[in-house]
């Protein structure tokens, strides 16, 4: 609300509430031309409009700090940037998965957020595994009284497959005849 000493020049006013009058409607106010006394009164229109204080929280493994805003109720905010970082130590690594957020809210269909009253966006991490890799080793025991062997060794990432080119088969006079094996070269 803005009062003014002679009805043009303002000065600004801050009305929280006013008992029994909803937000968002016009009123005709009436006021003293100098602020203080009622010595020439004018009717100025004034639109009470309700904010909503959105703020943000690092939440389990962040730290920092995001300011608060104060968002007009009825608006709609989209997500907002995470400017939490997260809390790592040597052993485990977070990085950041999304926000949870509580208060009094709408989400829309295309992720926007119609804020109807104090809200909280709280930041959520997700731990971030780093991989362990394995050596997988094939041995090819060629069984044909040689006593050769071979072998080939593969560096993986612990629970994916590891592709291994099988060597010829070594000719062996029973092979001849074995059916479908042929016979040696």
């Amino acid at each position: 609300v803005k009062f003014g000493e002679n009805g043009n020049q303002m000065q600004e006013m801050t009305v929280t509430e006013i008992p029994g009058l909803g937000y968002g409607t016009t009123y005709n106010v009436k006021m003293a031309a100098n602020g203080n006394m009622l010595e020439s009164i004018e009717t100025t229109d004034v639109v009470f409009a309700a904010q909503a204080t959105v703020s943000f929280a690092a939440g389990d493994n962040g730290e920092g700090q995001m300011e608060p805003v104060k968002v007009t109720v009825g608006n709609t905010i989209d997500a907002p940037e995470c400017k939490f970082t997260p809390v790592n130590t040597d052993k485990v690594k977070y990085e950041f998965n999304g926000w949870e957020v509580t208060g009094n809210f709408e989400k829309t269909e295309d992720g926007k957020y119609i804020i109807n009253g104090d809200t909280v966006f709280t930041a959520l991490w997700k731990e971030v595994k780093e991989p362990v890799m394995v050596n997988i080793t094939l041995t090819f025991d060629y069984n044909d009284g040689s006593g050769k062997t071979s072998s080939e060794t593969k560096t993986v990432e612990e629970g994916t497959n590891a592709e291994f080119t099988l060597p010829e088969a070594p000719c062996h006079e029973r092979r001849a005849r074995l059916p479908g094996l042929g016979s040696c070269r």
